[in-house]
């Protein structure tokens, strides 16, 4: 029985598609040759039966390992020889489209957006530069634009002024990279500093270059509300569950805060640090609340720093989640703080 195989041509490995297939021509008691000419001849549109399933299996499996490029199989129809896209018709490059698009949500698992910028990041800078010329000229004119709000976190994390940005943004236009206009950037920050920060010119004092002092208007920055501004930091550590008495050493009643300055970079910057929580001297948890651009004198400290005395004075007595607050300020070197009451 089993020489009835010897009209069907398979490698070695493929014994379960030999049994199948002689187990079926068995059974319909005709011989393979007509089993195989009878599979040839059904309709493109029906549906494949077990035993052609078993074939398409194995033959594609074969035919991957023999491509040169082992996970593409190219076979010969009777259609026309294929023409690049370039070259192909409206109708041909919108189906070639569809296909790349099914294979591409197929091979992804659903996750096409991801699989196409995979695609992107793999091109080399000449194949993304030709593509971006391609898309032009096909769309008319491809632009990435950038939005306010992004354009705005730009300049704030790069510390560019007004002038440097307007420079930029002509550069990036000579790579049709659009950046949202100075006007409605200007808008956004007003909206988003609001009443948050005040800004003003004050007289401080400056170091004469012949000795002695000058005074002279300069900048000055800070927040009016500094009760509200350490409640939302509080806050926003106790949502995070970063909030912490460092095992009994803070009060359990307690929010501790330690308030200081530093003079670098050429502005003098006056901060806050949450001592509740694991790292309170990183710069994560250093909030700055007031800064101006002149020396740590004690002239500039009084005019700038005396608004805070009142302040710090009456945050000694706020209570925040039924939590008494405390305020921590540096003191002089025989003692790191001292508790303001």
């Amino acid at each position: 029985m089993l020489r009835k195989a010897r009209y069907v041509c398979f490698p070695s490995d493929s014994a379960y598609s030999v049994a199948f297939l002689y187990h079926y021509s068995t059974r319909a008691k005709k011989p393979v040759e007509g089993v195989l000419q009878e599979i040839l001849d059904n309709p493109v549109t029906e549906p494949l039966s077990p035993v052609e399933s078993v074939l398409q299996s194995h033959f594609v499996r074969r035919s991957l390992l023999l491509s040169p490029k082992k996970d593409v199989l190219v076979v010969k129809t009777s259609g026309k020889a294929l023409v690049p896209t370039s070259s192909a018709s409206h109708k041909t490059v919108k189906k070639r489209t569809k296909s790349l698009s099914d294979l591409r949500s197929v091979v992804s698992a659903g996750d096409t957006i991801t699989q196409l910028s995979r695609e992107v990041d793999s091109c080399t800078p000449e194949e993304r530069a030709k593509l971006l010329e391609v898309i032009s000229s096909q769309t008319g004119d491809f632009r990435v634009s950038i939005s306010t709000k992004d354009a705005l976190a730009m300049k704030t994390e790069l510390n560019i002024s007004w002038n440097k940005l307007r420079a930029m943004r002509r550069w990036l236009q000579m790579w049709k990279i659009d950046m949202s206009s100075e006007s409605h950037m200007r808008v956004r920050a007003n909206d988003l500093i609001g009443s948050n920060i005040h800004a003003e010119m004050v007289p401080l004092s400056f170091q004469h270059k012949d000795g002695g002092e000058v005074i002279k208007q300069a900048p000055i920055a800070s927040i009016p509300h500094l009760w509200d501004r350490i409640v939302t930091v509080l806050e926003q550590n106790q949502s995070n569950g970063k909030l912490t008495w460092h095992n009994g050493v803070i009060p359990s009643e307690e929010i501790w805060i330690k308030l200081g300055g530093d003079k670098g970079g050429g502005t003098f910057k006056f901060c806050f640090q949450i001592l509740n929580v694991a790292a309170p001297n990183s710069t994560d948890c250093t909030n700055v609340i007031s800064l101006f651009e002149a020396a740590d004198s004690l002239t500039n400290l009084r005019i700038c720093l005396g608004q805070y005395i009142q302040l710090v004075a009456d945050i000694c007595t706020r209570i925040w989640s039924l939590v008494q607050v405390y305020s921590k300020q540096n003191a002089e070197q025989s003692s790191p703080f001292v508790m303001i009451t």
